[in-house]
């Protein structure tokens, strides 16, 4: 959403590649162990860079909103996982990250 990427470019991207990966390395650990998933980190990393390869030119709904200075979903998508995180004693440094940086950009943007 910051960098206003399409799902293909950000598939194309072996920097933003890695850095689904980090989110996913952060992510699935605390899904299997409190929804009780058997979720593989480099099975969901293909996945998602499968799908996000085949989505192409579509922009992500969060781009979508920061272009259009609307508050964005990031609070119940990385933001929820950084708060479970926190709680259940997980290390979530980049879904934190992500979740401040968007929400630096909606405040600067002001959004509503």
């Amino acid at each position: 959403a910051l960098l206003s990427l399409t799902y293909g470019e950000i598939a194309a991207s072996s920097y933003l590649c890695e850095l689904v990966r980090r989110i996913i390395s952060e992510t699935v650990p605390i899904l299997n162990k409190l929804y009780h998933y058997d979720l593989n980190i480099e099975k969901t990393v293909c996945s998602v860079l499968e799908k996000s390869a085949a989505a192409g030119d579509h922009e992500c709904s969060m781009s979508q909103d920061l272009r259009n200075k609307k508050r964005t979903e990031i609070d119940f998508l990385n933001g929820a996982i950084a708060e479970l995180g926190r709680k259940e004693s997980f290390n979530t440094p980049v879904n934190s990250t992500l979740t401040m940086l968007i929400k630096a950009k909606e405040k600067m943007l002001n959004a509503t």
